[in-house]
């Protein structure tokens, strides 16, 4: 099984404010379609709340600390990233599609990162991206961004010598 992260972020790192996306464009939705269609997506309970509905025509994984956290039919919630790799073991990808302590949480044991770098900083942001030793992940993809006030990048990510 591949364990990958998927993110918008800026150059601090910074991916969103009062649980908000911090940036947004046709471009940066495609991608994470593209990325994330037909594939186990683990997202956190707040992140899950900020979008208010499961994705579709992704299997939608919720982990929380909350036992009783029972948000829609159609979505799973799992309370151990042990649990939830054994009962994915046998997918090719898994993705994990936020928030910060999601993220941090299955960063050690990511072998991807798909990454939109948006190339400016953003003034308010209160959730981040964990750092990441660049030393770490060879760069497999990159693509310039269109459209948009801002450059931004899209880049794929391997983990080297995992």
């Amino acid at each position: 099984m591949i364990i990958s992260l998927i993110a918008c972020m800026d150059d601090n790192n910074a991916i969103g404010y009062q649980n908000k996306l911090l940036f947004k464009n046709k471009d940066d939705i495609e991608w994470f379609k593209q990325h994330t269609i037909n594939k186990v997506c683990i997202i956190g309970r707040k992140t899950y709340e900020s979008i208010g509905k499961p994705l579709k025509h992704r299997v939608n994984v919720v982990l929380t600390f909350d036992k009783n956290y029972n948000p829609h039919k159609d979505v799973l919630v799992y309370h151990s990233i042990d649990q939830i790799l054994k009962d994915f073991q046998h997918e090719k990808e898994i993705m994990v599609i936020g928030g910060s302590n999601v993220y941090t949480q299955f960063l050690p044991l990511a072998d991807r990162l798909y990454l939109t770098k948006v190339h400016t900083k953003y003034e308010k942001a209160d959730a981040f991206f964990p750092k990441y030793s660049e030393c770490d992940w060879a760069e497999r993809y990159f693509r310039e961004g269109k459209n948009s006030i801002y450059p931004y990048t899209f880049h794929v990510y391997h983990k080297v010598n995992k």
